[in-house]
Order: C-alpha cells, then structure tokens, then sequence
C-alpha cells in the first residue's frame, strides 16, 4: 500500500519540475508562442492542482477513495497521452490542467487509503516513509527527465507517465479493497474552489505580462483587480461554507498558521528558482537539456541529505528554528549563485557551491515548514493538513513561475544575464522573507507533535 500510493504521489509531485526541465525543448517546438504562453504549461497544471486539492479529497470521503485514487490515476494516464500528442501549445495546456486536476485526485485519496490501512501508532513512521519516497525520486528526477528529452523528445516525459500508471492501475485494482462511501459527507464548495483559480489566474496573468502590458496598463491592473476582489470573496466562502476549499479552524493554531503562511512565501521562491535555474543554465551557458539536468542533480542530492537531519532537529527543539535557518541557508546560497557566475560558465567554482548550498537549505526549510503545518493537527486530521498545505504550496509555485517569466520575458544576448540574476533576486527574497514571516510572528518554538521527516521533501 505504501509503495503504491509513492508512486502516485511521486508522479503527481514530481510532474512540475520535471515539465520545468523539459521547458526551453517545449518552447522550441512552439516557437511562435511567446515564453509567457509557454509558461502555462506549467501553471495550468499548478493551477488545476491547488484548486482541486483538498475539493477531490473531500469527494474521495464521499464517493469512495479507492474509486478516485484508481480513476485519478486514469484521468492522469489519458492526460499525459494527450500532453504527449498535443499538436499545438493550446491543447498542451489544456491537458495539462486536467493533469493537474487528475493529481489533485490520487494525493488526498491515496494518503486516505495509505493512513487507513496503517494502526495509528505507525501512520507518522508511514507518512515519513512516503516522504523519503518522494525525495528520493526528487532527487534523480533533474538527471532523469533531462536524458529523456536529449535521448526522445520533451514528449516522452508524459508518454513514460502512461506506463507507469497503468501499471500502477492494475497492481492498484488487485491490492486495493473497496472502502465504504460515507455518502452524508457534505459537497465540497464547488463554487469556491472556481472562485479560488480564478483569484490565482488573474494575479498569474498580470504577473505574467506585465512585462509586455507594462506595469501601469489598464489590463495589468484589470488583473491585479480581479485578484483583489475575488480573495476576500473566496476567504468568505470559506468562513461560511460547510466543507470550505481551506479549513479556516486549521488556522487557529498559531503553528499552523505561521507554517502555512511560510510555506506560501516559500514556495513562490522555491518554484522561481526550479524554472529560472533551467532558464539561466540553457539560455546564458547554452547547456543542454541532458546537461542542465545532470548540473542540477548534486543539488538535488545534498537536499536529500539535508532532510533527515533537519527532521530530528526539529522533533528535538522544534521547527521554529529549523526553518529560520533554512531559510537564511537557501538565501545565502542564491546570493552565492548571483556572485559567482557569470556569462561564462564555470560549474564547479560558479554555480555548484551556491546550487548545493541553496538546495540543502531550501529542504532544511520545507522539512521544518511542512513538518509543521501537517503534524501540528491531531492525527485524524493529518490527510486534511496536507492537502491544504500542499494547495498553498501550488499557488506558491503559479506565483513563482510567472515572477520569472514575465521578469525574463524574451531577453537578447546582452540582457539575459542581468534578467536571470534579476530573478534569483526575488527568488532569494522570497526564500529569506519566509524566515522573517517565522521569527517575527513567533511560531512556537516547539510544535505540538512533530514528526521527523513527515514532509515531501524536496517537493
């Protein structure tokens, strides 16, 4: 049971940085779309996700979580054979948001059958266990997608998801037992869920062109309009709806809280370097795909590392100070990277000290953040905690994504090195002001039950 939900959790978790790798190849093979067109192959999945998240495990509690974990993983299967063959960048997109959607229904229902299954004294050893899973393949996924694309094309990154996910399907109908609906669960808040993407969109769309708009444009502040009005509508449905897209109680826990709040910030950051360091490797060193992915990977691993001791660190003196230090860390790295490199390449002195020491410290970060905002629940609640954050942890990626992209844009050879450094600059202030959002709002030193490696690290 737990192999098979790490493996629906690694593909639904994964898809983003892998498609991110895959992105200049993307490009190319639409090359009369801009970038900022491009860049919704990425935050329509992101998009799709965050929005579907917690609205698909409320409906797995309804309808069953075998029955959506197992058709998720369909939805997800025929998505990707859609991604693969699209003809144009138009139906990419589009598949790419019922991808989104598709994960958004294998996470909840397959932690919901995992936590089932496991006596509640092993479901934090369990969860850790699905967490050391994920980064694990966090890890390996630059190296692997990069020799994907160099070796077939940016399309058999979502043709491999076809094999493995039927695979998963059929080992899936023989493991899974039928669980038993609760039919008197209530409907989730459709309604707020839309209200939500469309809040998201917006402020993704005037981040994205207000580069070509202009910052003062009628239609960028149109969009920052929209977001505006439509988030404080979405918070209210929320206070007001029975089974709201976000439990607004989770948040009275000043952890919970603070966690979430960090995480979001976070996330903007961590997902701005993911697409912004493939950005810089291709488009300033002329790396090559298999290059970019090879060159990314040592960083990939030192985070790997990172997490478990982060995580007992935490367990022992809580994930207050775990996460400023991350924090800082991941900063620090990214000012590194900005020094040391240039337009000509050096990778060992240039970007491999920065890269190792951003990514141990962005996954020291998210071990404490995430640990926190899902463990500090009661046990029964875990499932609920995890997929709000990982919701907000998508916004934080959309937002993230189209920083870059419209900071970027379409750069000539003499402005691409100041635009690429100009995005590790809001990368790095975003990761640093998620330590400053911990220490000044004075989450507890010591969360209520913290958990080593309870976390997607690396995620």
């Amino acid at each position: 049971m737990l192999l098979l939900v790490s493996i629906g959790s690694f593909m639904s978790f994964l898809d983003a940085p892998v498609v991110s790798i895959a992105f200049p190849a993307i490009q190319r093979s639409f090359h009369e779309a801009s970038s900022v067109t491009t860049a919704w192959v990425l935050n329509g999945y992101f998009l799709a996700f965050a929005a579907c998240l917690v609205v698909a495990g409320k409906l797995a509690d309804r309808y069953g979580r075998r029955r959506m974990f197992l058709g998720g993983l369909g939805l997800f299967v025929l998505a990707s054979i859609a991604c693969g063959a699209a003809p144009s960048l138009g139906v990419l997109i589009a598949a790419r948001v019922v991808q989104g959607a598709a994960a958004a229904a294998v996470v909840p229902a397959g932690q919901g059958l995992m936590l089932a299954e496991f006596p509640a004294g092993e479901r934090k050893t369990a969860i850790g266990a699905l967490a050391a899973f994920v980064g694990l393949a966090t890890a390996a996924s630059p190296s692997i997608g990069g020799g994907i694309v160099e070796a077939a094309s940016w399309r058999w990154i979502f043709y491999v998801n076809v094999f493995v996910g039927v695979a998963a399907i059929v080992w899936g109908m023989r493991l899974l037992h039928a669980d038993a609906p609760d039919r008197e669960t209530t409907l989730p808040d459709f309604l707020g869920a839309l209200i939500q993407a469309v809040a998201v969109g917006f402020l993704v769309l005037g981040l994205l062109k207000h580069h070509d708009w202009g910052l003062g444009d009628a239609r960028t502040l149109g969009c920052f309009a929209v977001f505006v009005v439509a988030l404080p509508l979405f918070l209210l449905r929320c206070a007001n709806h029975s089974a709201p897209v976000i439990d607004l109680g989770l948040f009275r826990d000043p952890t919970v809280a603070v966690a979430n709040a960090a995480s979001l910030v976070f996330a903007i950051g961590f997902y701005a370097v993911t697409i912004n360091s493939v950005l810089f490797l291709t488009l300033v060193w002329h790396y090559s795909v298999l290059k970019t992915g090879l060159a990314l990977t040592p960083g990939a691993l030192a985070g790997m590392l990172a997490g478990a001791p982060a995580g007992k660190i935490a367990e022992r003196h809580g994930p207050r100070g775990v996460a400023i230090a991350g924090g800082a860390i991941a900063a620090a790295g990214l000012v590194m990277l900005i020094a040391m490199t240039g337009s000509v390449p050096h990778y060992v002195t240039g970007w491999l000290p920065g890269g190792i020491v951003y990514t141990a410290g962005a996954v020291i970060a998210l071990t404490a953040l995430i640990g926190a905002a899902v463990t500090s629940v009661a046990p029964e609640r875990f499932a609920l905690a995890s997929g709000v954050n990982a919701a907000i942890r998508q916004v934080g990626g959309a937002i993230g994504v189209a920083a870059v992209i419209g900071l970027v844009g379409t750069p000539t050879a003499s402005t691409v090195l100041g635009r690429t450094h100009a995005a590790f600059v809001v990368a790095a202030v975003a990761v640093g002001l998620a330590a400053v959002v911990v220490a000044l709002l004075r989450m507890p030193a010591i969360a209520t039950d913290p958990v080593v490696g309870a976390v997607e690290r690396g995620t």
